[in-house]
């Protein structure tokens, strides 16, 4: 579920991110060598909280079919920093533990999404996935000036869900299978894809495929997510909280899902 690569080189600070993502090259295990966005944990407010937070909802993605970018467990030693030329990015290294979160570059001739770009039928099953999966994960973070998605054609990806699955101490939440739960993810300002699915005949009718994977999940595939995350992201803070809320939402699915189809309908 979260493949393991070893940090060999450094890039750059990505353009943008408030958890001052890297871009690394990195080793599988098989020798392999790939690219990716790295997340450490001096980067983030919530430190391995929030590598805990973006290693389950992306696990949790890919089980339910979320375009999401692929996973992975960034082990880094101390050697790593010395790489680095700029002087922040070094101090941000070096004031992190390893591992970090990394997602894989998705292939060339992605771009992000912007507000004039159509979902095409094609997209309509991949964009209804993903507006529900914010819907239940409580992630408010995917609105027209910050999409947090890329699209190629038909295709598209995601990333970025650090604050996703946090509803602990949340002023004013409601827990999305009662009356009001899925509000804030209703209207064009509040998620990319509001427009093209709300009155979708096509999305509506996708709704109950999406229920029966949602429905599939069990407590034992949660727990697997747990045993997964490196010992340093297991015992973080915030990994109680998110797990005791998976389990309430898979006991309320049916309710939640009936949340999304009336803000959709």
């Amino acid at each position: 579920m979260l493949s393991s690569v070893t940090a060999l080189r450094h890039y750059r600070a990505a353009s943008n991110g408030r958890t001052r993502p890297q871009i690394i090259g990195g080793a599988r295990e098989d020798g392999s060598e790939v690219e990716l966005f790295a997340k450490f944990s001096a980067g983030c407010d919530r430190g391995n909280s929030t590598l805990a937070t973006e290693a389950v909802a992306a696990m949790l993605a890919a089980d339910l079919t979320v375009p999401v970018a692929e996973p992975c467990v960034v082990e880094f030693g101390n050697s790593f920093a010395d790489i680095i030329s700029e002087p922040a990015e070094k101090e941000l290294v070096r004031r992190s533990q390893s591992p970090a979160f990394g997602s894989l570059k998705l292939p060339p001739g992605f771009t992000a999404w912007n507000r004039e770009r159509i979902v095409s039928e094609s997209m309509v099953d991949d964009a209804c996935s993903i507006y529900i999966f914010d819907a239940l994960t409580a992630n408010v973070d995917r609105k027209p000036d910050n999409p947090n998605c890329l699209s190629s054609g038909d295709s598209i990806g995601v990333f970025d869900h650090d604050i996703a699955l946090v509803t602990k101490d949340v002023l004013f939440w409601t827990p999305p299978w009662k009356r009001g739960g899925v509000d804030f993810l209703a209207g064009s300002a509040a998620h990319i894809f509001f427009d093209a699915l709300a009155r979708n005949p096509v999305a509506i009718s996708s709704l109950e495929c999406h229920r029966t994977r949602w429905g599939a999940l069990t407590e034992t595939r949660l727990d697997e997510y747990f045993s997964t995350l490196p010992s340093v992201w297991a015992s973080a803070n915030a990994v109680d909280d998110i797990f005791g809320y998976l389990k309430d939402l898979i006991e309320n699915i049916d309710a939640a899902i009936d949340e999304v189809k009336r803000i959709l309908s």
